[in-house]
């Protein structure tokens, strides 16, 4: 079958135990690059998501008691995530999304990646002209002895 991509997927992440940790279906562009033993997953989403974020870095639970929530005259934030030297951190990507074949019907495809890593390395942009997104780089790593990184359904 021949097909062309008709629009961004919708991504799913997932911690290495199979737990879903964020679903990203604002994206901008994302690029799945299969090229041998650098495979990866490139996404430039419309919002920063907090969940990602917190998977990424580490979330730090609010511990203090309504009462001294309430009277403290601080900003009251929703979460607090700390960044600092991290490592990568292995998760499971699933990347759904349609495609067009060429007598112009719509047809979902996915992808699947068993063994991945999230790069945390990334910017966030403040300005007053665009909104600020958030771009990520997933490396899809071998998960059989054959090397296979990628698993694609049409």
């Amino acid at each position: 079958m021949k097909f062309a991509q008709r629009e961004v997927v919708d991504l799913y992440i997932f911690n290495e135990n199979g737990e879903q940790v964020a679903s990203l279906n604002t994206l901008q562009q994302s690029v799945l690059r299969l090229n041998g033993l650098n495979s990866e997953v490139y996404i430039k989403d419309a919002f920063i998501d907090t969940d990602l974020l917190a998977f990424i870095g580490s979330k730090e639970n609010d511990k203090r008691s309504d009462f001294e929530k309430m009277s403290n005259q601080q900003i009251n934030y929703s979460s607090t995530i700390t960044f600092g030297k991290r490592q990568k951190k292995k998760c499971k990507l699933i990347g759904k999304g349609i495609q067009r074949n060429i007598d112009s019907q719509d047809c979902p495809f996915m992808f699947v990646i068993p063994n991945a890593q999230i790069n945390p390395d990334f910017d966030l942009v403040q300005n007053n002209i665009d909104p600020s997104g958030l771009s990520l780089v997933f490396e899809a790593r071998p998960f059989n002895e054959q090397g296979d990184c990628v698993i694609l359904h049409t």
